[in-house]
């Protein structure tokens, strides 16, 4: 049986030295998926507030097309009866 010193004067087997080394790699791997799990979420954020804007300034187009069409169409009618009395 292999020993290892662990620093403090106590011996430690070889198969214990092993059993740390896979617990510190299933923590690394547990980290490095935790990242990846933050990442995507940020990512899938940024596409909510992309697909949220949008709808929003699609609506704000929508309506200033309304308000745009309303002036044009008064400023037919003013026109109108303006040529109308000057006749």
């Amino acid at each position: 049986m292999a020993f290892s010193n662990r620093g403090e004067n106590q011996l430690v087997s070889a198969g214990e030295v092993v059993n740390t080394k896979e617990m510190t790699l299933k923590i690394l791997q547990a980290r490095k998926q935790e990242c990846k799990s933050r990442i995507n979420r940020a990512k899938q954020e940024i596409e909510d507030l992309k697909v949220a804007k949008i709808a929003e300034l699609e609506y704000q187009i929508l309506h200033a097309e309304a308000e745009l069409h309303k002036l044009e169409d008064h400023e037919k009618i003013i026109v109108s009866s303006v040529e109308t009395q000057q006749s």
